[in-house]
């Protein structure tokens, strides 16, 4: 009897922990996500169309580099597009999504203006837990674990900033539906919130069969009445903020990737291509940051040196077709993607000049778009002299080997990182400075870095003592221009000698009053450190 007891016990003990084991396997089921993407092309060629980025390779640069990176950390990434769309992202690049689904094929394009929506259609497709995350952005890292078990999922809360205040303003005057659930947002003078959706996703997907039918409805009873609105700003209104207002009302918890609350005119935390070895696990470019020339240069540079491959895969589909590209690239027949590599990284250490064809610049164009400006047609006679000094510098450029300043991008990545780890950090041998009595560096940001709050608050009109730096780059103008400050250009003097970080913040503390050095050390460094890593972003001084 006690044999049989024993026995038993035993079947009962293998039954439970058999049942454990198919529960947990269930619910590992359960809560696995799918990882999806969009990508609706409007109708429109691919590779001459933006879609909100600077030029259109940049935007297939995006796409690559948002791809790979979620395919090297998950095993599973789809793809929600149309025919146009895989040719171009899977047919022509071979981007390792697991699944496309055509379904754009049969979508109704409502308003061009619309971006968010392919959006909206794709989240309503789906019947399993999913995560979708941006083509503008690029995962370094796995997200964390605690989304798995996630009803709700975004990127982070945002707080209402006078964009969504003034959209909202033409909202209330012209649209005849508003939702219930946001009219309490519309008729309050107060501040309200909206989530952030460059990922977006959760377990309820009921809550997103709900929610996709509200914006649905949201868009259609208004369709008329886009044309008298700024169409392109209410996106944020019927993906994001109506989102939120959902959630809120049901009470579900949204579990957040930042925890900060956001103006939704910030986000420059998002854009640090340099801390990608090291803090930085999380990149979104999102809004204007795609317009930023240096931001957009950064990720083709990542891209670049992270897949090889699929960046000279984008290059050469572009030579191919025999459009424009924005940067100058190699045509590489007679040796492995590895083995230029190398002769370019020799070609930068070695500071030597290769017989390839040499660097090309022309400022030609940059300067003739100063000539437009206020402060150009006032003063004609310094900017003539301005020009002079850049084209000086550019005849320099000429001299560099097209092998160098690539050699120089494969590096420059790592300089942050090694600087933080004690490299030693000198100045740029071919960084150039110039000093004007206008800021035409400042003002030529101001044209082209519209994402920088910075160039959109300062006068760039007045009258000084004012410093650039020029450096060679792979654009098709050849070089690139930066405004610089006073302190800036003390680093870049104190550098001409290599020192560490520290004893750079030493040398630094002379150009400081004794006091502030001592009541505020921990700011003083943390500011010197933002000048010094800026000064590294542009190439200015590098790690050696």
């Amino acid at each position: 009897m006690s044999y049989c007891i024993s026995r038993h016990g035993i079947l009962a003990n293998m039954y439970e922990s058999r049942r454990n084991s198919i529960i947990a396997d269930n619910q590992k089921l359960l809560y696995t996500m799918n990882y999806i993407q969009t990508f609706y092309p409007q109708g429109k060629p691919v590779l001459e169309n933006g879609y909100g980025w600077l030029r259109p390779e940049y935007n297939l640069m995006s796409w690559a580099l948002s791809c790979l990176q979620l395919r090297k950390i998950y095993d599973h990434v789809d793809l929600y597009t149309d025919n146009m769309g895989k040719n171009i992202l899977i047919d022509e690049l071979g981007l390792p999504y697991n699944k496309v689904y055509t379904d754009f094929n049969e979508y109704d394009q409502i308003d061009q203006h619309l971006w968010a929506l392919p959006k909206i259609y794709t989240y309503s497709k789906q019947q399993n837990p999913f995560l979708h995350i941006d083509g503008d952005v690029y995962l370094f890292d796995k997200l964390p674990e605690k989304f798995n078990q996630s009803e709700l999922i975004a990127q982070n809360m945002e707080y209402s900033s006078k964009y969504y205040l003034d959209t909202m303003v033409q909202l209330k005057r012209h649209f005849t539906y508003i939702p219930e659930v946001v009219k309490s947002d519309f008729n309050s003078d107060k501040s309200f919130l909206a989530v952030n959706a460059g990922i977006l996703g959760g377990n309820d997907v009921i809550f997103f069969k709900n929610y996709t039918k509200e914006a649905y409805t949201y868009i259609k009873r208004n369709q008329k009445h886009l044309k008298e609105i700024d169409a392109d700003k209410f996106n944020v209104f019927f993906e994001q903020h109506l989102f939120y207002a959902l959630a809120h009302k049901a009470c579900k918890k949204v579990s957040l990737l930042f925890e900060d609350l956001e103006n939704s005119y910030g986000y420059t935390h998002l854009a640090d291509f340099l801390e990608i070895n090291n803090r930085v696990k999380y990149i979104h470019l999102l809004g204007n940051f795609k317009r930023d020339e240096d931001l957009c240069l950064q990720m083709a540079i990542t891209l670049r040196n992270l897949y090889p491959e699929y960046y000279y895969r984008i290059c050469r589909l572009y030579h191919r077709k025999h459009l424009p590209f924005c940067i100058t690239t190699p045509e590489i027949n007679s040796c492995s993607i590895e083995e230029y590599h190398q002769i370019c990284l020799n070609a930068y250490h070695g500071n030597k000049i290769s017989n390839t064809q040499h660097h090309v610049a022309d400022a030609s164009k940059e300067m003739e778009l100063l000539t437009r400006t206020e402060i150009g047609r006032q003063h004609p006679e310094k900017l003539d002299k301005f020009a002079d000094d850049v084209n000086k510098i550019c005849k320099k450029f000429c001299h560099l080997s097209k092998e160098f300043v690539y050699g120089r991008d494969l590096e420059c990545m790592s300089w942050q990182d090694k600087a933080s780890r004690g490299d030693r950090i000198t100045i740029s041998k071919e960084a150039c400075i110039i000093t004007s009595s206008y800021n035409w560096g400042g003002k030529l940001n101001q044209l082209r870095r519209s994402s920088i709050e910075y160039y959109e608050r300062v006068n760039f009109d007045l009258e000084g003592e004012y410093y650039c730096i020029v450096v060679p780059e792979l654009l098709a103008k050849g070089y690139q221009i930066h405004d610089i400050d006073d302190v800036e250009l003390c680093i870049f003097e104190e550098l001409h000698e290599p020192k560490t970080l520290e004893e750079l913040l030493d040398s630094c503390t002379k150009y400081f009053d004794d006091e502030i050095i001592r009541k505020n050390y921990l700011k003083y460094e943390i500011f010197i450190g933002t000048l010094i890593k800026r000064l590294i972003s542009i190439k200015a001084i590098h790690s050696i």
